[in-house]
């Protein structure tokens, strides 16, 4: 049964992929129910943090916020030190959707430190753009520059495509915030790229909506 939620989780990454997100959560589900039958509560957290991923991509923050502190508390309960790091920093990213600010900031500069001593790129990429978007959310523009920087450099190193998309687009809102519109178109192109290549279209939407503004402002009103 344990392969069969191998498999199962397998099935929701693949569907995943291909943007329906409602059937990814239903496979990650059942892979979750026989995980939590044979009492393997980290495999499960790791789950969680897949279901709470793919809600993100539905903009369900409210059922993401859910997930992703469950698969942290038992994360952290089992002393794992592989995903940690990542799992707590999407949760600073929900925390943050969520309006649990300091929370939200705790998480994220506490994944940052178990990334480094764990040496986990992928838990500094998501903590540095979680920090982003905390600065964001409170209007600290320089500081959620400079993180999103951050993940975006570290995330280009490792060729991660949606994390470099997702700074590319903190970049673009930022810029947009403080009228630095030529960067924003940079950063705005750069991301609406790579979320074509992903074919999510969810994201596209936002991006042309920042894009439509920078334009406007610098006098393209085609």
């Amino acid at each position: 049964e344990k392969n069969c939620a191998k498999f199962y989780n397998l099935l929701g990454s693949i569907v995943a992929l291909r943007q329906d997100y409602e059937q990814a959560i239903h496979y990650y589900k059942l892979s979750l129910e026989l995980l939590e039958l044979h009492g393997d509560k980290l495999q499960a957290a790791y789950i969680k943090n897949n279901i709470a991923n793919t809600f993100f991509s539905l903009t369900d923050y409210k059922s993401a916020y859910k997930y992703a502190n469950e698969a942290f508390t038992e994360a952290k309960e089992l002393n794992d030190t592989v995903y940690r790091p990542s799992i707590e920093a999407i949760l600073a990213v929900s925390e943050v959707k969520m309006k649990k600010l300091k929370s939200a900031k705790s998480h994220a500069f506490e994944s940052i430190r178990l990334s480094q001593k764990y040496q986990q790129p992928l838990g500094l990429i998501i903590g540095n753009y979680s920090l982003g978007e905390y600065y964001l959310e409170i209007k600290e523009y320089q500081q959620a520059e400079q993180y999103y920087t951050v993940s975006l450099s570290i995330a280009s190193q490792f060729r991660q495509s949606n994390y470099i998309m997702l700074a590319n687009i903190g970049l673009l809102t930022v810029y947009n915030a403080t009228e630095n519109y030529k960067q924003a178109l940079q950063a705005g192109e750069t991301a609406l790229s790579i979320a074509k290549v992903l074919h999510n279209q969810n994201t596209e939407y936002s991006i042309y909506k920042n894009l439509a503004l920078s334009y406007s402002k610098i006098g393209q009103h085609e």
